[in-house]
């Protein structure tokens, strides 16, 4: 954890802050457990199931786990439809739009086959999230009985998505956080009898977030309420929606999208490293009991798309928001009660989705030239550009240490919060491969020595742009690789991925 007071006081002086920066491991180390990184699948996106595209792309960003169906959709999700329920009685006024929206009620090509063909094709395993709110027990064992019998391996279960949530549905199958726990351990217990080996995770918070109106205050007793149902159960599930800092438009932007400038940069990439210091000190991390178990199994940028004349996003799909994603994913390996670390979502528009499902799929795409975005399909987004070089490094790794840089420089994020313009992990396997992952989060280039942690040299592979790039196509951004003995230049604003030569 980095707050400010510990930051403060470790800085050097501003005239050797960035020279003669030393690499070296740190004290935090911690094992990875099997399927730590994961993605969302939000099912409604995918189209074709079984494209050779497709599922390259997934294979190329290195997940381990798929969470299936993924999401809100998971609480009205018909398994033998293959698409979310179609009573529209089930749907209340206050749910998720995206569930009104006519598309996403036609779509029933979400089967269990083609979960069984996504997993088979990329080599990931499925966390089933389970429909509590509009299904029954009886169907969702079927469903599981079902997956398997397909050759699914039936390892790990959510039961349900975010139902700490006071809409009406949510209110109306589970009036108070003691009946959610209450039923949560009646499906735990039955489920568990059926297969006895399977990891069950129970809905946690992880930020209770500001209290607007009272429906909200479910937010405020649902860890304590829950934690009668982690008697039976194996872990807790947070999620995690951060903002990006800035201060609200207050009239419609001038000039060509992303509308953040330079000088915000700082503020936007400090957001992870502050909000990671307040949950870990007020909001779920921080209370949760040192030996409880965490599924981390949505996490991103949230930005509300504010409307001025049109609908105004500012940071999504620019290289900041993946830079931004990838520390916020790292910063959980701090916390070694993370068993799984879940990006959302996999595929869809950039504003939560690491892979493009079209050609026209950024958010609020029109320029002022009149120019409209054009993405290519199934290319990386830059959270999935970013999270790739992640997943690179920490592919079959088994042990997990973090990397100190001695004179490293800070930056200055929103209310004068510093955090480190340098951030990485160093990862092995049982075979003693060494590779690792490092950020440089600044401005200028960094040269960094890194003999203390690799002897025998490094190759590398490196991706860089300015944070105000919008990455719409694999050539958005400049990659670089090489190989060095000891002294390694981290460009601004990029991602290194190393890998020790011997």
């Amino acid at each position: 954890m980095h707050s400010s007071k510990q930051l403060s006081q470790n800085l050097s002086s501003a005239q050797t802050q960035g020279t003669n920066v030393k690499a070296a491991l740190s004290q935090r180390q911690r094992t990875i457990s099997p399927g730590l990184l994961c993605f969302n699948v939000n099912a409604f996106q995918i189209k074709q199931w079984n494209d050779p595209k497709f599922t390259d792309a997934v294979q190329s960003i290195s997940p381990q786990v798929l969470r299936l169906p993924g999401g809100e959709g998971s609480n009205y999700w018909d398994w033998r439809r293959g698409g979310i329920i179609q009573n529209s009685q089930g749907l209340s006024n206050d749910v998720h739009a995206f569930l009104k929206n006519s598309k996403v009620r036609q779509y029933k090509t979400g089967s269990l086959k083609n979960f069984q063909t996504l997993s088979a094709a990329t080599n990931t395993t499925p966390l089933f999230v389970l429909n509590m709110l509009t299904s029954t027990l009886e169907s969702q064992i079927q469903m599981l009985k079902q997956a398997e019998a397909l050759g699914m391996p039936i390892q790990e279960i959510e039961l349900g998505n975010e139902f700490y949530f006071g809409t009406r549905n949510n209110r109306s199958v589970f009036p108070t956080p003691k009946d959610y726990a209450r039923t949560a351990t009646q499906w735990t217990t039955r489920i568990k009898k059926e297969f006895p080996q399977v990891k069950i995770s129970v809905i946690g918070v992880s930020d209770q977030g500001r209290i607007r109106h009272r429906l909200e205050q479910r937010r405020v007793l649902w860890n304590r309420a829950v934690s009668t149902a982690l008697e039976k159960a194996d872990a807790i599930t947070l999620h995690s929606y951060p903002g990006h800092g800035l201060a609200p438009l207050t009239e419609a932007p001038q000039g060509d999208y992303p509308f953040f400038s330079a000088q915000d940069t700082s503020i936007i990439l400090g957001e992870p490293f502050r909000h990671w210091d307040t949950i870990n000190q007020t909001d779920g991390f921080g209370t949760l009991p040192s030996n409880q178990k965490i599924w981390v199994t949505e996490y991103n940028l949230h930005e509300r798309l504010r409307k001025l004349k049109v609908r105004q996003n500012r940071v999504i799909g620019s290289w900041a928001h993946g830079l931004y994603n990838l520390v916020m994913g790292l910063q959980f390996l701090e916390d070694p009660r993370v068993e799984k670390i879940c990006n959302h979502a996999l595929i869809g528009n950039p504003q939560f989705s690491a892979i493009f499902d079209g050609p026209s799929s950024f958010v609020n795409s029109a320029h002022r030239s009149g120019n409209s975005i054009k993405t290519t399909p199934y290319g990386l987004t830059a959270t999935g550009v970013a999270l790739q070089k992640w997943g690179q490094a920490m592919n079959n790794a088994d042990e997990a240490q973090e990397i100190e840089f001695e004179n490293g420089p800070t930056l200055m994020g929103k209310q004068q919060f510093q955090y480190p313009a340098l951030y990485g992990w160093s990862f092995t396997d049982q075979g003693d491969n060494q590779e690792a992952i490092i950020t440089n989060l600044s401005a200028r280039s960094l040269q960094v020595d890194v003999s203390s942690i690799f002897p025998s040299g490094i190759t590398y592979q490196q991706v860089e742009g300015d944070p105000r790039t919008l990455v719409t196509t694999p050539y958005s951004l400049k990659e670089t690789d090489g190989d060095v003995l000891d002294r390694l230049s981290l460009p601004p604003y990029s991602v290194s991925h190393l890998k020790s030569k011997k």
